[in-house]
């Protein structure tokens, strides 16, 4: 029998005892009526690793979008993701979410890919 639902569960855990350190942005986006409040971190493309950089570059190009103007977000395990096209404020600009990734196998969360749209 597989022991992959007790990891997922005291991960995920792990994750929301911390959620302080692991999720310390708390942003509302919106989609028309629809609003999202999430617990979530929001990473810049120059604080991530070389393979994931080259991850962004490749789907900047893909959108004809710099690869700069890109985030990576996460959110606390439980909460609802917002659906792509929710729009936030964030950074003196606009935070839009574009797609979300597969579930972890390992803890469940999906990775957001995000714009930050600067006036």
């Amino acid at each position: 029998m597989s022991r992959l639902p007790d990891i997922r569960a005291a991960f995920q855990k792990g994750l929301t005892d911390n959620a302080d350190l692991f999720f310390p942005e708390h942003l509302v986006f919106r989609l028309g009526e629809h609003a999202w409040e999430v617990h979530c971190s929001v990473k810049d493309p120059q604080r991530l690793k070389p393979e994931a950089v080259a991850r962004l570059q490749a789907f900047a190009d893909m959108r004809s979008l710099a690869y700069t103007d890109l985030r990576v977000l996460k959110v606390q395990p439980g909460e609802v993701l917002p659906f792509p096209g929710a729009v936030c404020p964030f950074d003196d600009g606009t935070l839009e979410v574009l797609e979300w990734s597969q579930a972890s196998p390992l803890s469940g969360q999906r990775t957001g890919t995000a714009v930050l749209r600067r006036p």
